[in-house]
């Protein structure tokens, strides 16, 4: 029979076996976030980054004889063990996804079950990612102005380098003219002191030396202002031509006013044109009062005049029937492209630029005499007609090319000749030669006749208004185009639509 010890030492370890084998089961009973139970939540906000577990047991047994075990996967490194408390403070805690795992036992006895809890504290709006994509867009554009501003200096010290050169080569050009100037201008001056001994004729030698002399200085002169710009020179050609064609008026009668701002080159364009016409001369303060008195057969005006201003004026004597019909010839130095294009635009009949020969100014008012009385003798067609006078194969295919690109552009009332010899891959020169050649019309006067053919087809055949006629075929200025419509079709706009 047994001993009471040894019952009782079977007892005793009978119930350690037990007590081995029981694992009570562990529970999170609170989850606090700032004041906040957060138990039943998966996702935090930022802010919310201060974390208390509080824990429990399913099988409710006392504090004092559970011991507790934790691990927050994301910011402890592994099990905090064991735990004094039935609570843990988590606090700063980074954005980011965490797992929470906590185990309890009986005082020296073994783990129970893990219990497992996903939560995540959310990234702040500024680390989102459309807050990530707005970041990347906002320095990729700070980034492409940066090289724009970088580029556009670029540009700008380029365009300085270059504006530096041309200003050296200017410099040299000008050094080197002035030497240039030197023998010309001796050979004039050798001329007049033989006038001024006595000697009241020149040799054909003199003339010849003298003419030569003119014409360097001419050149140089051009090629200072502005290195000869193409336009003017293309237009100085056609000045030329028409000296070679072009006799003086018929009676004696004819008279022109000529208002420059320059006594003395007044006194010489007056001495050299007075051989073909008569001449008034005016600085412009009583160019009005002339016209009044004796209404001359052509007007030259100078663009530098100081008295008035030329294209003002211009326009008033267009507007006023009394003047609208004499001749008008600009005259200027035409220094830059603006001041040439404005010319082109004007409602001047012709111009000419600075330096220019006295005999092609004299030739070119005395056309524009003969074509003012011609329009005045035989009053134009409803229709003119734009055939040529002779035609081949490639003629007919250069004038089928010409009209239909005028009618391509005909609305577009910056389409000048410019344009149209551009379109065509020809220069001014060339095209005014060539349609001359053809039709007898100088592509200004041709642009405007098919301008006014269209204008006369849309008044007959549409209910377009005039305004909107006038917009459809590129002539937007309202006088101008009344007062060519008129000289074309012998009406105005208006009757011309009503009849």
């Amino acid at each position: 029979m047994k001993t009471p010890f040894v019952l009782f030492l079977a007892l005793f370890a009978a119930l350690s076996a037990y007590a081995d084998t029981l694992r009570p089961h562990a529970r999170i009973r609170t989850i606090w976030v700032h004041a906040h139970n957060m138990t039943d939540s998966v996702y935090f906000d930022h802010s919310m980054n201060n974390v208390r577990f509080y824990l429990t047991n399913d099988e409710l047994i006392p504090t004092d004889s559970v011991e507790y075990r934790i691990w927050l996967k994301g910011a402890d490194e592994g099990w905090i063990t064991p735990v004094e408390k039935d609570w843990h403070f988590y606090s700063d805690l980074k954005p980011g996804e965490y797992t929470f795992k906590a185990q309890c036992r009986l005082t020296d006895g073994k783990w129970g079950p893990e219990i497992v809890r996903d939560f995540t504290i959310l990234n702040p709006w500024w680390r989102t990612t459309p807050a990530l994509l707005a970041y990347i867009i906002i320095i990729s554009g700070i980034t492409a102005y940066i090289i724009y501003l970088l580029r556009a200096r670029m540009k700008i010290r380029n365009q300085l380098m270059l504006e530096r050169k041309n200003q050296l080569f200017k410099n040299e050009l000008v050094l080197h003219a002035s030497r240039e100037f030197r023998t010309p201008l001796i050979i004039i001056r050798s001329t007049i002191e033989k006038l001024k001994n006595g000697n009241d004729r020149l040799s054909p030698t003199d003339i010849r030396h003298l003419r030569a002399s003119s014409r360097s200085l001419m050149q140089m002169v051009e090629q200072l202002a502005g290195y000869g710009e193409p336009g003017v020179e293309e237009r100085q050609l056609q000045k030329e031509k028409i000296t070679e064609n072009t006799e003086a008026p018929v009676n004696s009668d004819t008279y022109a006013v000529i208002a420059v701002p320059d006594v003395q080159l007044g006194e010489v364009l007056k001495r050299d044109m007075q051989k073909s016409l008569e001449v008034v001369l005016s600085d412009g303060s009583d160019i009005s009062r002339i016209i009044e008195e004796k209404t001359p057969d052509a007007i030259v005006l100078d663009t530098d005049l100081t008295e008035i201003n030329a294209y003002t004026y211009l326009h008033k004597l267009k507007t006023d029937p009394a003047t609208a019909d004499i001749p008008v010839v600009l005259i200027s130095t035409f220094d830059n492209s603006r001041s040439l294009l404005r010319a082109i635009r004007s409602e001047a009949d012709d111009y000419l630029a600075k330096p220019f020969s006295c005999e092609v100014l004299t030739a070119m008012v005395i056309k524009n005499i003969k074509a003012a009385r011609e329009k005045s003798t035989n009053p134009p067609d409803n229709i003119i007609s734009r055939k040529p006078v002779y035609e081949n194969k490639n003629d007919k295919q250069f004038l089928a090319k010409l009209e239909k690109t005028v009618n391509s552009h005909l609305g577009d009332n910056d389409f000048d000749v410019n344009a149209l010899a551009q379109a065509l891959e020809m220069s001014r020169v060339q095209l005014y030669t060539k349609l001359k050649e053809l039709n007898g019309m100088s592509p200004v006067e041709y642009l405007r006749d098919m301008r006014l053919e269209r204008a006369a087809a849309l008044l007959r055949d549409s209910n377009l208004t005039v305004k909107e006629v006038r917009d459809r075929v590129g002539m937007p200025d309202a006088t101008n185009f009344h007062r060519r419509f008129k000289e074309k079709y012998g009406t105005s706009p208006g009757a011309f639509n009503q009849s």
